[in-house]
């Protein structure tokens, strides 16, 4: 007497639907964690956005008085170059700092770009150039001229 049994059917026909259903039940938190992430990038940008505020001249006149200094310590010999352009980095991010509100004096150059300040950018790059290569001198007075002008310049 022949028979025939095909279990294979309704197991198949099972897994399917259940394979559905943990989708469907999948699907709405995998939505959620993408809308976090993209909400998170969101206030990340608006947090990096740069608030302009006008600076007195008073704060301006400081800065280029620091420059200054630094200017006269490295031509009386009391600096050398490396540690005058640590100094010119440290006074610059401290200005945008005050400037913009946006704490820069902690961050790296791949940081300060994401900021989107161009001056900055450009000034930290210059001072980066010779303040980590062990064989670069570079140009304090040009590069302190610089400065005080980004300074002056800056609205």
């Amino acid at each position: 007497m022949p028979t025939t049994v095909n279990l294979q059917g309704p197991f198949f026909n099972g897994a399917l639907p259940l394979f559905i259903f943990f989708i469907l039940l999948i699907m709405p938190l995998i939505l959620k964690r993408i809308e976090k992430k993209r909400k998170l990038k969101e206030e990340k940008k608006k947090k990096m956005q740069v608030n302009m505020k006008p600076v007195p001249l008073s704060v301006k006149e400081k800065y280029a008085k620091r420059l200054s200094d630094i200017r006269d310590d490295y031509t009386g010999g009391r600096r050398d170059s490396r540690d005058c352009y640590q100094l010119l980095s440290f006074i610059i991010r401290e200005f945008v700092n005050e400037y913009i509100g946006i704490d820069v004096t902690k961050m790296t150059l791949a940081e300060i770009r994401g900021v989107k300040i161009k001056r900055l950018e450009k000034l930290i790059e210059e001072y980066y150039a010779c303040e980590f290569a062990p064989d670069k001198e570079g140009d304090i007075e040009a590069a302190i001229k610089n400065t005080i002008r980004a300074i002056e310049e800056w609205k």
